[in-house]
């Protein structure tokens, strides 16, 4: 039988066509994959959204009341008129079974008087989380005070406090901060600030 001298030199180009080959599909499976990667990243669009969002208080009349569902959370922004603020700056603080402001964070911000509770320095505005804090339900408005918690039954005053079966806390507060005269920002993912800018947030 003849020897085939020729018989290395086209294992060898099929070796590297192989190889070749192998490292293409190496190279393209990698750029799907990134690709992917880069799809599954949140947008710009998703991070300003997670850090906050933006109100035109103007936007929202006297008496009347704002309701926005962020992230799974709903936030309440009231435009309070002169005689529901001084009806929540006359509210006896030994009268309240919860004596205590806390905001969506966990922090506490002090006691439950009006001025600590409020959106703005002027006391028009409060914003406070529509959820009750123990059990979770969504307040309705409505109820012997502003707003009533249906599946514990408490009552909630103009500040967000409760005033009527005390079975629940006071409702918890989201940081707010100006951004414009007219523009207010509410941040209630604490994931997306730094810790050391929630006291330069608060107006307080």
């Amino acid at each position: 039988m003849p020897d085939r001298t020729d018989a290395y030199e086209p294992t060898t180009r099929r070796s590297f066509i192989s190889a070749a080959t192998a490292g293409a599909g190496v190279v393209a499976l990698g750029a799907a994959g990134w690709g992917l990667l880069g799809s599954m990243a949140p947008s710009a669009d998703m991070v300003a959204e997670k850090a906050g969002f933006e109100i035109k208080l103007s936007s929202i009349p006297e008496g009347d009341q704002l309701t926005i569902n962020h992230l799974g959370r709903l936030i309440i922004v009231r435009h309070r008129t002169a005689y529901e603020i001084a009806e929540a700056e006359a509210v006896n603080l030994d009268d309240l079974t919860d004596n205590t402001t806390r905001d969506l964070f966990g922090r506490y911000l002090g006691d439950a008087d009006d001025r600590n509770r409020r959106a703005t320095p002027d006391g028009k505005f409060i914003a406070i989380s529509g959820t009750e804090p123990y059990k979770g339900c969504v307040v309705l408005q409505g109820g012997d005070w502003t707003w009533f918690d249906p599946c514990v039954s408490t009552h909630f005053d103009i500040s967000g406090r409760a005033r009527r079966y005390g079975f629940s806390g006071n409702l918890l507060l989201p940081v707010s901060q100006y951004v414009a005269p007219d523009v207010l920002r509410v941040f209630t993912d604490p994931n997306h600030l730094k810790e050391s800018s929630l006291d330069d947030l608060l107006y307080r």
